[in-house]
């Protein structure tokens, strides 16, 4: 980022709002899935900031309504608040807000907002990041999560919700995620923030790769990280050691050799970097289901970064698509001007016919699947569609390739059921013919 941190958190930009739209949207369905279970949640945010972007700020008492100042921290309270509305007993959460830089700051934004249910805050941020600076990186993390974790009895009976939202890549290192899911635990769920492009830009600085410049055209400066990395650090065994901590593996290297040879563009390289990533999501965390959303608010040039979510639950994977979905009709409209173009009817008809043709190539390898699966799998596999993809089920029974067969088959007024949800006792498999 090319802002100081101190003007980073003076007002929300489009883009954060997208992304802090995309944790709320999913936080009130998560604690009261969670919440009717007999489970216990963990909350991690690892770099809470302020809590605020610190524009018109007043208290307000209606949490269902959150002002666009709210920043993580306080979005996760308020939701949770939400969340625990009209229930006899409060959803067992104990909320970590983990802050180097701004601990204080934080903490006394919390206090000024009356949320009751607040359980804890940490400003021990330098022992949850010793690692920045130790020679074995792995160990003081896993020490570090280990500490948290030791005081449960019984990690299985744990859910974990962690949200992830470092300033550019440098601190984001694989070996954290890792000692989270070494834990055992009932469940676990991630929400990233991946810069795809300060990753290439850094990859290229570390392989001392020019980038062309037709990458760099109409690049956001928000692109940049807030301290640029060192380049001549980058170009060292340092750079090479700090991609791989991020990565996990050193196979971007060979993206960017590909780059570096006209074997693919800039646009190209950021989305194989994006795959790798999500790749190593599920080998070293062992995650089924990791859904990526990229953040564009310009039509041309490179995005943003990545919003990466890592779960092993169809149904928190299928929420979170529906919810991604939200996310990206809302820029598309936004870089359109909500104008629609000489093309857009071809364009939408080419994407339908294609996510219908990917839709059906996932029911053809499991011979029948329930619809949350089946979209669970279609969000991790080709990403989120911006078509509505019931519709497309719907065209490919009448087009005689499945069947779809709900339960319950009738209505309370013993009508034939159309719903396309599955929730409660509902059930709706695809079975193909």
């Amino acid at each position: 980022m090319s802002q100081s941190t101190k003007s980073f958190f003076s007002e929300k930009r489009e883009w954060s709002k997208v992304k802090d739209k995309i944790l709320s949207s999913y936080l009130v369905p998560y604690f009261t899935k969670i919440g009717s279970t007999d489970k216990f949640i963990i909350y991690l945010d690892c770099f809470s900031g302020t809590g605020i972007y610190e524009q018109n700020i007043s208290k307000i008492t209606d949490t269902n309504d959150l002002p666009d100042y709210y920043g993580s921290p306080l979005i996760a309270l308020a939701q949770y608040n939400v969340a625990c509305q009209n229930k006899k007993k409060k959803i067992p959460v104990k909320f970590n807000f983990f802050e180097k830089n701004l601990a204080s700051k934080l903490k006394d934004n919390i206090d000024n907002f009356d949320f009751k249910d607040y359980k804890q805050f940490s400003n021990q941020y330098d022992n949850f990041d010793i690692y920045f600076e130790a020679n074995d990186s792995k160990a003081c993390i896993k020490n570090t999560i280990d500490d948290l974790f030791n005081k449960h009895k019984n990690n299985k009976q744990y859910c974990v919700f962690c949200y992830i939202d470092p300033f550019g890549i440098k601190d984001l290192h694989l070996s954290l995620l890792e000692a989270l899911a070494s834990q055992e635990l009932y469940s676990l769920e991630l929400l990233i923030n991946f810069n795809s492009h300060g990753f290439f830009r850094a990859a290229c600085a570390t392989k001392t790769i020019k980038i062309r410049e037709k990458d760099l055209e109409n690049e956001d400066p928000d692109l940049i990280e807030e301290k640029p990395l060192d380049i001549s650090e980058l170009s060292s065994k340092k750079g090479f050691e700090l991609l791989d901590s991020i990565m996990g593996c050193r196979n971007w290297e060979y993206i960017i050799d590909s780059y570096k040879d006209k074997k693919i563009d800039g646009y190209k390289a950021r989305v194989e970097i994006v795959q790798l990533y999500k790749n190593q999501l599920k080998e070293k965390l062992n995650l089924e289901y990791v859904l990526a959303l990229p953040i564009k608010f310009k039509e041309n040039g490179p995005c943003k970064y990545h919003m990466i979510f890592a779960t092993n639950h169809e149904g928190g994977a299928f929420l979170m698509g529906k919810n991604m979905y939200k996310r990206k009709e809302f820029m598309a409209k936004s870089i359109k001007g909500n104008c629609r173009g000489l093309f857009d009817d071809i364009e939408e008809e080419n994407e339908a016919n294609l996510t219908k043709s990917n839709l059906y190539d996932i029911i053809k390898n499991n011979s029948f699947i329930g619809i949350t699966k089946l979209f669970a799998k279609y969000y991790d596999i080709y990403g989120i569609p911006l078509c509505k993809m019931n519709t497309l089920v719907n065209e490919l029974e009448k087009e005689g390739k499945i069947r779809i067969e709900r339960t319950p088959s009738l209505t309370k007024t013993r009508k034939k059921s159309h719903f396309m949800e599955e929730k409660k006792k509902q059930k709706v498999k695809i079975v193909l013919l």
